[in-house]
């Protein structure tokens, strides 16, 4: 039997998880900008490799910390880890939707990258 922490306790860990991930996401791509004004298809190849790189990276981690934070909360680790992964794919497609509107609707360019409207 695991020993179940509080759920204010439970709360504020799960929080401070997701939100880490979130500003590691946010900074992976801030620092990648140049990366995402490619042009010639070898460098869109490039592109393409970085960000498969960074996204699967950072879901993969955030799977692998919620389980491992779920079973020293209260032994749901495949519950976490669930929420983990949903709650950053969610953001990470709201960033790019959002950051494309911005570009091609307000001339707000490279916020997280750079995009061909």
């Amino acid at each position: 039997m695991v020993e179940r922490r509080p759920w204010w306790v439970q709360m504020l860990a799960a929080m401070i998880g997701v939100t880490i991930f979130v500003a590691l996401y946010v900074v992976l791509l801030r620092l990648n900008l140049d990366v995402s004004k490619a042009a010639p298809r070898a460098e869109r190849d490039h592109r393409d490799i970085i960000y498969l790189v960074i996204h699967v990276g950072v879901l993969l981690g955030a799977m692998v910390t919620g389980f491992g934070l779920g079973k020293w909360l209260n032994g749901l680790g495949f519950a976490y880890a669930v929420l983990f992964i949903v709650v950053l794919a969610v953001f990470m497609a709201s960033i790019h939707v959002g950051s494309q509107a911005l570009a091609c609707r307000e001339g707000r360019n490279d916020v997280v990258r750079h995009w061909e409207c």
